[in-house]
C-alpha cells in the first residue's frame, strides 16, 4: 500500500509541474531584449521597455548629458519600429518623408553635464529596439540661397 501512495504522489507531482509550463505566458521564456544602454560622445541614452500588453509596448527613454557643457534645445531621433501614440515630456514630430523626431517639450529643453531628461511614449506593433540615436541640437546659420513668403488666409 505504501509503494502505491508513493507511485500516486510521483504521478500528482508531475502533473502538477507540467501543468504549471503549460500554463505560463510563452513570453516569459522569450530571449528578447528590453532594455539597451547606447553610449555615445558626451552623451548616452537609454531604452527601456516598461511594460507591455498585446501588440503595445510602454517605452522610457532617458537622454543623459556626459560632456562638459549643456546640451540645449535637444531633438532625438530614432526609428521608434512600431506607431507611436501618448508621449509623455516630449513632442513626437514627423517630416514628409516619415522620419519620426522626439523634441524637448520646452521646460526640459537643457540638459546640464551629469544631468539627464527622460520622456515615454507607447508603441504599437514594434518589431525590435532601435538600432541608434542621434542627438540633434546644432543650427544651421543660412543667410542666402532661399525665399520667404507670407500669406494670409484670414482676418477677422
Amino acid at each position: 500500500m505504501l509503494k502505491v501512495k508513493k507511485i500516486f504522489s510521483t504521478f500528482v507531482g508531475v502533473a502538477m509541474a507540467a501543468n504549471a509550463f503549460i500554463t505560463m505566458p510563452i513570453s516569459a521564456f522569450a530571449d528578447e531584449e528590453t532594455s539597451h544602454t547606447y553610449t555615445y560622445d558626451g552623451y548616452e541614452v537609454s531604452y527601456d521597455v516598461t511594460n507591455s500588453w498585446g501588440n503595445t509596448e510602454i517605452v522610457s527613454v532617458t537622454l543623459s548629458n556626459t560632456g562638459d557643457s549643456a546640451i540645449e534645445n535637444w531633438m532625438l531621433y530614432f526609428d521608434p519600429n512600431g506607431q507611436v501614440h501618448d508621449t509623455v515630456n516630449v513632442q513626437e514630430m514627423q517630416t514628409t518623408a516619415g522620419i519620426t523626431y522626439f523634441k524637448n517639450s520646452g521646460y526640459n529643453a537643457t540638459v546640464n553635464p551629469d544631468s539627464s531628461v527622460s520622456f515615454s511614449y507607447m508603441v504599437d506593433n514594434c518589431e525590435a529596439i532601435p538600432d541608434d540615436f542621434t542627438l540633434c541640437q546644432t543650427r544651421a546659420v543660412k543667410e542666402s540661397g532661399y525665399q520667404v513668403s507670407l500669406q494670409v488666409n484670414q482676418t477677422w
